[in-house]
Protein backbone atom coordinates (compact mmCIF):
# COMPACT_ATOMS: atom_id res chain seq x y z
CA UNK A 1 0.00 0.00 0.00
CA UNK A 2 1.24 3.46 -0.94
CA UNK A 3 1.34 6.38 1.18
CA UNK A 4 -1.35 9.26 0.74
CA UNK A 5 -0.10 12.38 -0.50
CA UNK A 6 -3.80 14.52 0.00
CA UNK A 7 -2.01 18.17 -0.49
CA UNK A 8 -0.87 17.21 -3.63
CA UNK A 9 -3.68 15.59 -4.83
CA UNK A 10 -5.38 19.33 -3.41
CA UNK A 11 -2.98 21.17 -5.47
CA UNK A 12 -2.80 19.09 -8.88
CA UNK A 13 -6.45 18.03 -9.45
CA UNK A 14 -7.50 21.79 -10.77
CA UNK A 15 -4.76 22.11 -12.66
CA UNK A 16 -5.92 18.62 -14.47
CA UNK A 17 -9.92 19.79 -14.34
CA UNK A 18 -8.56 23.24 -15.93
CA UNK A 19 -7.33 21.61 -19.20
CA UNK A 20 -9.18 18.57 -19.16
CA UNK A 21 -12.02 20.00 -22.17
CA UNK A 22 -9.35 19.62 -24.51
CA UNK A 23 -8.00 16.29 -24.68
CA UNK A 24 -11.39 14.42 -23.81
CA UNK A 25 -13.32 12.97 -26.97
CA UNK A 26 -16.68 13.99 -27.75
CA UNK A 27 -17.64 10.93 -29.70
CA UNK A 28 -20.26 8.18 -28.64
CA UNK A 29 -18.69 5.02 -29.54
CA UNK A 30 -19.70 1.65 -29.12
CA UNK A 31 -16.94 1.47 -26.36
CA UNK A 32 -13.27 1.02 -25.64
CA UNK A 33 -11.04 -1.20 -27.54
CA UNK A 34 -9.47 -4.23 -25.46
CA UNK A 35 -6.28 -2.87 -25.55
CA UNK A 36 -7.65 0.72 -24.33
CA UNK A 37 -9.46 -0.77 -20.99
CA UNK A 38 -6.50 -2.94 -20.55
CA UNK A 39 -4.54 0.48 -20.73
CA UNK A 40 -7.28 2.08 -18.67
CA UNK A 41 -6.60 -0.84 -15.95
CA UNK A 42 -3.26 -0.50 -15.69
CA UNK A 43 -3.15 3.21 -15.59
CA UNK A 44 -5.29 2.73 -12.60
CA UNK A 45 -2.90 0.48 -10.65
CA UNK A 46 -0.04 3.08 -11.51
CA UNK A 47 -2.31 5.31 -9.44
CA UNK A 48 -1.05 3.10 -6.18
CA UNK A 49 2.58 3.66 -7.45
CA UNK A 50 5.49 4.49 -4.98
CA UNK A 51 6.56 7.29 -6.77
CA UNK A 52 4.32 10.63 -7.07
CA UNK A 53 5.59 11.01 -10.21
CA UNK A 54 4.30 7.98 -11.82
CA UNK A 55 0.68 8.47 -9.74
CA UNK A 56 0.26 12.08 -11.11
CA UNK A 57 1.05 11.23 -14.81
CA UNK A 58 -1.36 8.33 -14.45
CA UNK A 59 -4.07 10.69 -13.23
CA UNK A 60 -3.31 12.96 -15.94
CA UNK A 61 -3.70 10.12 -18.66
CA UNK A 62 -6.80 8.26 -17.11
CA UNK A 63 -7.89 12.11 -17.54
CA UNK A 64 -7.45 13.15 -20.88
CA UNK A 65 -8.62 9.47 -21.78
CA UNK A 66 -12.25 10.73 -21.00
CA UNK A 67 -14.89 8.11 -20.92
CA UNK A 68 -12.83 5.39 -21.60
CA UNK A 69 -11.52 5.44 -18.81
CA UNK A 70 -14.85 5.48 -16.78
CA UNK A 71 -15.06 1.77 -15.85
CA UNK A 72 -11.65 1.24 -14.41
CA UNK A 73 -12.16 4.53 -12.62
CA UNK A 74 -15.30 3.21 -11.07
CA UNK A 75 -13.43 -0.12 -9.88
CA UNK A 76 -10.63 1.39 -9.02
CA UNK A 77 -13.02 3.76 -6.17
CA UNK A 78 -13.83 0.28 -4.60
CA UNK A 79 -9.88 -0.76 -4.80
CA UNK A 80 -8.49 -1.67 -1.58
CA UNK A 81 -5.42 0.88 -1.73
CA UNK A 82 -6.72 4.12 -0.52
CA UNK A 83 -4.35 6.08 -2.63
CA UNK A 84 -5.90 4.65 -5.64
CA UNK A 85 -9.21 4.80 -4.22
CA UNK A 86 -8.94 8.56 -3.63
CA UNK A 87 -7.41 9.70 -7.05
CA UNK A 88 -10.00 7.71 -8.75
CA UNK A 89 -12.89 9.33 -6.82
CA UNK A 90 -11.56 12.70 -7.45
CA UNK A 91 -11.10 11.90 -11.38
CA UNK A 92 -14.17 10.15 -12.13
CA UNK A 93 -16.45 13.63 -11.48
CA UNK A 94 -13.85 15.74 -13.33
CA UNK A 95 -13.92 12.83 -16.39
CA UNK A 96 -17.53 13.31 -16.63
CA UNK A 97 -18.18 16.70 -16.47
CA UNK A 98 -15.20 17.49 -19.20
CA UNK A 99 -16.69 14.70 -21.44
CA UNK A 100 -20.19 16.32 -20.23
CA UNK A 101 -18.50 19.60 -21.71
CA UNK A 102 -17.08 18.32 -24.93
CA UNK A 103 -20.45 17.01 -25.69
CA UNK A 104 -22.52 20.31 -25.22
CA UNK A 105 -19.57 21.85 -27.77
CA UNK A 106 -19.87 19.30 -30.15
CA UNK A 107 -23.47 19.57 -30.25
CA UNK A 108 -23.61 23.51 -30.68
CA UNK A 109 -20.74 23.03 -33.88
CA UNK A 110 -23.29 20.19 -35.12
CA UNK A 111 -25.32 22.73 -37.26
CA UNK A 112 -26.58 19.81 -39.67
CA UNK A 113 -27.33 17.03 -36.76
CA UNK A 114 -30.76 18.04 -35.70
CA UNK A 115 -30.96 14.38 -35.26
CA UNK A 116 -28.16 14.05 -32.93
CA UNK A 117 -27.93 14.51 -29.67
CA UNK A 118 -24.20 13.87 -29.05
CA UNK A 119 -25.11 11.92 -25.67
CA UNK A 120 -26.67 15.03 -24.37
CA UNK A 121 -29.72 13.46 -22.52
CA UNK A 122 -33.73 15.43 -23.19
CA UNK A 123 -32.43 15.54 -26.61
CA UNK A 124 -34.87 14.01 -28.69
CA UNK A 125 -38.02 14.65 -26.22
CA UNK A 126 -36.90 18.55 -26.41
CA UNK A 127 -36.34 18.35 -30.08
CA UNK A 128 -40.70 17.27 -30.56
CA UNK A 129 -41.84 19.68 -28.16
CA UNK A 130 -39.70 22.52 -28.88
CA UNK A 131 -38.53 22.06 -32.47
CA UNK A 132 -34.62 21.91 -33.48
CA UNK A 133 -34.46 25.59 -34.93
CA UNK A 134 -31.63 27.53 -34.23
CA UNK A 135 -33.31 29.49 -31.63
CA UNK A 136 -34.64 25.53 -29.85
CA UNK A 137 -31.02 25.02 -30.00
CA UNK A 138 -30.05 27.56 -28.20
CA UNK A 139 -32.52 26.97 -25.15
CA UNK A 140 -31.08 23.45 -25.53
CA UNK A 141 -27.74 24.67 -24.89
CA UNK A 142 -29.08 26.85 -22.06
CA UNK A 143 -30.41 23.82 -20.82
CA UNK A 144 -27.02 21.36 -20.89
CA UNK A 145 -24.69 24.59 -20.01
CA UNK A 146 -26.54 24.50 -16.25
CA UNK A 147 -27.19 22.35 -13.61
CA UNK A 148 -30.85 21.01 -15.05
CA UNK A 149 -28.72 19.26 -17.61
CA UNK A 150 -28.45 16.53 -14.81
CA UNK A 151 -31.87 16.42 -14.12
CA UNK A 152 -32.14 15.44 -17.41
CA UNK A 153 -29.77 13.08 -16.80
CA UNK A 154 -31.12 11.33 -13.91
CA UNK A 155 -34.25 11.04 -15.40
CA UNK A 156 -33.36 9.11 -18.89
CA UNK A 157 -31.43 6.95 -16.06
CA UNK A 158 -34.31 6.03 -14.12
CA UNK A 159 -37.27 6.87 -16.03
CA UNK A 160 -39.45 4.23 -13.78
CA UNK A 161 -38.57 6.94 -11.06
CA UNK A 162 -39.41 10.37 -13.61
CA UNK A 163 -42.48 11.47 -11.31
CA UNK A 164 -40.56 11.40 -8.11
CA UNK A 165 -37.32 13.20 -9.67
CA UNK A 166 -39.52 15.59 -11.03
CA UNK A 167 -41.52 16.27 -7.96
CA UNK A 168 -38.31 16.66 -6.16
CA UNK A 169 -37.09 18.91 -8.65
CA UNK A 170 -40.44 20.87 -8.18
CA UNK A 171 -39.32 21.18 -4.64
CA UNK A 172 -35.75 22.01 -5.04
CA UNK A 173 -36.37 25.04 -7.36
CA UNK A 174 -39.29 26.78 -4.67
CA UNK A 175 -36.78 26.73 -2.38
CA UNK A 176 -34.31 28.23 -4.95
CA UNK A 177 -37.09 31.26 -5.33
CA UNK A 178 -37.51 31.81 -1.66
CA UNK A 179 -34.13 32.23 0.73
CA UNK A 180 -35.91 31.36 4.39
CA UNK A 181 -33.06 33.37 5.96
CA UNK A 182 -33.08 36.17 4.46
CA UNK A 183 -36.30 36.15 2.00
CA UNK A 184 -34.41 37.01 -0.68
CA UNK A 185 -36.50 36.28 -3.43
CA UNK A 186 -34.74 34.96 -6.93
CA UNK A 187 -36.18 34.63 -9.76
CA UNK A 188 -35.60 31.46 -12.27
CA UNK A 189 -33.39 31.33 -15.80
CA UNK A 190 -36.00 30.31 -18.21
CA UNK A 191 -34.02 27.24 -18.98
CA UNK A 192 -34.75 26.27 -15.59
CA UNK A 193 -38.15 25.97 -15.92
CA UNK A 194 -37.77 24.25 -19.63
CA UNK A 195 -36.39 21.83 -18.44
CA UNK A 196 -38.90 20.87 -15.93
CA UNK A 197 -41.74 21.50 -18.20
CA UNK A 198 -39.61 19.10 -20.30
CA UNK A 199 -40.10 16.40 -17.68
CA UNK A 200 -43.34 17.04 -16.78
CA UNK A 201 -45.22 17.02 -20.46
CA UNK A 202 -44.49 13.36 -20.53
CA UNK A 203 -47.60 11.18 -20.07
CA UNK A 204 -46.11 8.97 -18.31
CA UNK A 205 -45.31 11.13 -15.36
CA UNK A 206 -48.18 11.74 -13.07
CA UNK A 207 -47.80 14.33 -10.15
CA UNK A 208 -49.83 14.88 -7.60
CA UNK A 209 -51.14 18.06 -8.76
CA UNK A 210 -50.78 21.13 -11.78
CA UNK A 211 -49.86 23.34 -9.62
CA UNK A 212 -46.40 22.21 -8.76
CA UNK A 213 -45.43 22.69 -12.42
CA UNK A 214 -48.18 25.41 -13.16
CA UNK A 215 -46.45 27.83 -10.28
CA UNK A 216 -43.24 28.52 -11.97
CA UNK A 217 -44.83 29.92 -15.16
CA UNK A 218 -45.67 32.70 -13.77
CA UNK A 219 -41.55 34.03 -13.64
CA UNK A 220 -40.46 37.26 -14.90
CA UNK A 221 -38.00 35.31 -17.84
CA UNK A 222 -41.28 33.52 -18.60
CA UNK A 223 -43.28 36.16 -19.49
CA UNK A 224 -41.14 37.64 -21.26
CA UNK A 225 -40.49 34.27 -23.38
CA UNK A 226 -44.13 34.29 -23.71
CA UNK A 227 -44.62 37.73 -25.30
CA UNK A 228 -41.23 37.13 -27.35
CA UNK A 229 -43.38 36.25 -30.73
CA UNK A 230 -39.53 34.82 -32.28
CA UNK A 231 -37.19 33.50 -29.35
CA UNK A 232 -39.87 32.78 -27.39
CA UNK A 233 -41.52 30.37 -29.73
CA UNK A 234 -39.65 27.22 -28.54
CA UNK A 235 -40.83 27.78 -25.04
CA UNK A 236 -44.04 28.38 -26.14
CA UNK A 237 -44.45 25.13 -27.69
CA UNK A 238 -43.14 23.38 -24.36
CA UNK A 239 -45.55 25.31 -22.27
CA UNK A 240 -48.38 23.71 -24.84
CA UNK A 241 -47.38 20.34 -24.24
CA UNK A 242 -47.41 20.53 -20.70
CA UNK A 243 -50.83 22.51 -20.88
CA UNK A 244 -52.39 20.15 -23.05
CA UNK A 245 -52.04 17.06 -20.47
CA UNK A 246 -53.86 19.20 -17.96
CA UNK A 247 -56.86 18.73 -19.59
CA UNK A 248 -58.09 15.49 -17.55
CA UNK A 249 -60.31 16.64 -15.52
CA UNK A 250 -62.73 19.59 -14.91
CA UNK A 251 -60.22 21.52 -12.11
CA UNK A 252 -57.07 20.91 -14.08
CA UNK A 253 -59.07 21.98 -17.47
CA UNK A 254 -59.87 25.55 -15.51
CA UNK A 255 -55.97 25.76 -14.12
CA UNK A 256 -54.77 25.23 -17.74
CA UNK A 257 -57.16 27.84 -19.28
CA UNK A 258 -56.29 30.17 -16.61
CA UNK A 259 -52.81 30.17 -17.37
CA UNK A 260 -53.03 30.24 -21.15
CA UNK A 261 -55.64 33.88 -20.35
CA UNK A 262 -53.39 35.06 -17.73
CA UNK A 263 -50.18 34.75 -20.11
CA UNK A 264 -52.63 35.73 -22.87
CA UNK A 265 -50.68 32.50 -24.81
CA UNK A 266 -52.45 33.22 -28.21
CA UNK A 267 -51.64 29.69 -29.09
CA UNK A 268 -53.40 28.73 -26.20
CA UNK A 269 -56.36 29.19 -28.61
CA UNK A 270 -56.50 26.03 -30.25
CA UNK A 271 -56.34 24.61 -26.34
CA UNK A 272 -59.22 26.56 -25.90
CA UNK A 273 -61.43 25.80 -29.18
CA UNK A 274 -61.01 21.65 -28.88
CA UNK A 275 -62.29 21.81 -25.40
CA UNK A 276 -65.33 24.16 -26.11
CA UNK A 277 -66.45 21.91 -29.34
CA UNK A 278 -65.82 18.90 -27.84
CA UNK A 279 -68.41 19.92 -25.34
CA UNK A 280 -66.96 17.65 -22.09
CA UNK A 281 -66.01 20.29 -20.02
CA UNK A 282 -68.12 21.19 -17.17
CA UNK A 283 -68.40 23.66 -14.75
CA UNK A 284 -65.79 26.41 -13.70
CA UNK A 285 -63.29 24.42 -16.41
CA UNK A 286 -66.28 25.05 -19.16
CA UNK A 287 -65.90 28.59 -17.86
CA UNK A 288 -62.41 29.29 -18.31
CA UNK A 289 -62.39 27.58 -21.87
CA UNK A 290 -65.16 29.91 -22.99
CA UNK A 291 -63.40 33.01 -20.95
CA UNK A 292 -60.06 31.34 -22.82
CA UNK A 293 -62.09 31.66 -26.24
CA UNK A 294 -63.37 35.28 -25.59
CA UNK A 295 -60.21 36.79 -24.85
CA UNK A 296 -57.87 35.37 -27.46
CA UNK A 297 -60.46 34.42 -30.03
CA UNK A 298 -61.69 36.11 -33.26
CA UNK A 299 -64.68 37.29 -34.91
CA UNK A 300 -65.20 34.02 -36.63
CA UNK A 301 -65.55 32.18 -32.78
CA UNK A 302 -67.88 34.34 -31.57
CA UNK A 303 -70.22 31.84 -33.32
CA UNK A 304 -68.89 28.94 -30.73
CA UNK A 305 -69.42 31.31 -27.51
CA UNK A 306 -73.49 31.93 -28.72
CA UNK A 307 -74.12 28.48 -28.77
CA UNK A 308 -73.59 28.45 -25.45
CA UNK A 309 -75.62 31.64 -24.32
CA UNK A 310 -78.23 29.11 -22.90
CA UNK A 311 -76.33 26.76 -21.26
CA UNK A 312 -77.15 26.10 -17.50
CA UNK A 313 -74.34 24.37 -16.60
CA UNK A 314 -73.97 25.33 -13.02
CA UNK A 315 -70.24 26.64 -12.24
CA UNK A 316 -70.97 28.04 -8.65
CA UNK A 317 -72.48 28.95 -6.07
CA UNK A 318 -72.23 32.03 -4.15
CA UNK A 319 -73.69 34.31 -0.86
CA UNK A 320 -74.68 37.55 -0.49
CA UNK A 321 -75.83 38.93 2.28
CA UNK A 322 -78.04 36.47 3.79
CA UNK A 323 -79.40 35.01 0.48
CA UNK A 324 -77.36 33.63 -1.90
CA UNK A 325 -77.78 32.13 -5.62
CA UNK A 326 -75.85 30.05 -8.24
CA UNK A 327 -73.90 31.05 -11.56
CA UNK A 328 -74.41 29.22 -14.57
CA UNK A 329 -72.77 29.39 -17.56
CA UNK A 330 -74.91 31.48 -19.63
CA UNK A 331 -74.17 33.81 -16.85
CA UNK A 332 -70.71 34.47 -17.28
CA UNK A 333 -69.51 37.98 -18.44
CA UNK A 334 -68.23 37.18 -21.78
CA UNK A 335 -65.19 39.12 -22.61
CA UNK A 336 -66.42 39.47 -26.44
CA UNK A 337 -69.69 41.40 -25.32
CA UNK A 338 -67.17 44.73 -24.83
CA UNK A 339 -66.02 45.00 -28.26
Amino acid sequence: MSCCQPLALVLVLPALLGSAAEPIRADVSPGPSSAVRQKTHDLVRQLGDASFQAREQASRELLALGLAAKEALQEGARDPDPEVRRRCEDLLPAVLEADRRARVQAFIADRRGAETDHGLPGWQRFRQAAGDGAVARQLFVDIQKSEAAYFLEDVEKAPAKAAELCAGRCQYLQQKLYNPLDGRYTPLPLHEVAALLLVAADPKVRLPNAYLVGNFLYQPAVRVAVADKVSGAPFRHLVLVWLRRQLDDDNSTQYALQIITQLNLKEGLDVALEAARARKVKGVGLAAVLTAVGKLGEKEHVAILESYLDDTTLVSNFGLNRGGGTTQVGDWPWPWRST
